[in-house]
């Protein structure tokens, strides 16, 4: 497998995953504005910041892989941090260990 076919490769799938995720975000983040406006609003720019990382990666700039890191691990740690902070508005829910998560 030559070098330029392999970078392609990943090139499309970090793509497609960072798209993914803000995806995601973009289809709860009314609901979670409902909730928590806080978290509605962190949800909203996750997507923003998802398309601006695949429009790095896709014109093949370093920042949009690094941007790409950033919402991807800005979203585990937003995540952690609403569900320990009362003033987020995030609640976890009954079936949630609040012991075992987060970590």
């Amino acid at each position: 497998m030559n070098g330029a076919k392999t970078s392609r490769t990943w090139m499309v799938a970090g793509v497609v995953l960072i798209l993914l995720t803000g995806l995601i975000h973009l289809l709860d983040a009314s609901e979670s504005l409902e909730e928590s406006t806080t978290l509605g609003i962190l949800f909203y720019a996750n997507f923003a910041g998802a398309v601006v990382a695949a429009i790095g990666i896709l014109m093949g700039r370093t920042w949009g892989w690094t941007l790409g890191a950033l919402v991807a691990g800005g979203r585990s740690s937003g995540t952690s941090s609403a569900a320990r902070s009362a003033s987020s508005g995030f609640r976890l829910t009954s079936g949630w260990n609040r012991s075992v998560w987060p970590p």
